[in-house]
């Protein structure tokens, strides 16, 4: 595993595929972006709640709720 190295912009891409191939199930993703880019699957899940996620051009699902939409989130309690 790779430790206290950036991430580039194709570990990003990795990440952000992986998402949107499986975006009901998270931690198959982040295990799968984990396999194709060295990095742990906390690593891959850190990056994707902290960074890429809240780039509204990797929006890969919405959750409603009756007080706001969550994008990129599984709660939608509001």
């Amino acid at each position: 595993m790779v430790k206290n190295k950036r991430w580039t912009a194709q570990e990003d891409t990795i990440v952000v595929s992986a998402v949107k191939d499986s975006p009901t199930n998270l931690k198959t993703a982040f295990k799968a972006a984990s396999k194709k880019t060295g990095r742990s699957e906390g690593a891959c899940s850190n990056r994707w709640y902290t960074v890429l996620s809240k780039d509204k051009a990797n929006a890969c699902f919405v959750t409603v709720s009756d007080k706001h939409q969550s994008l990129n989130r599984k709660n939608g309690d509001g």
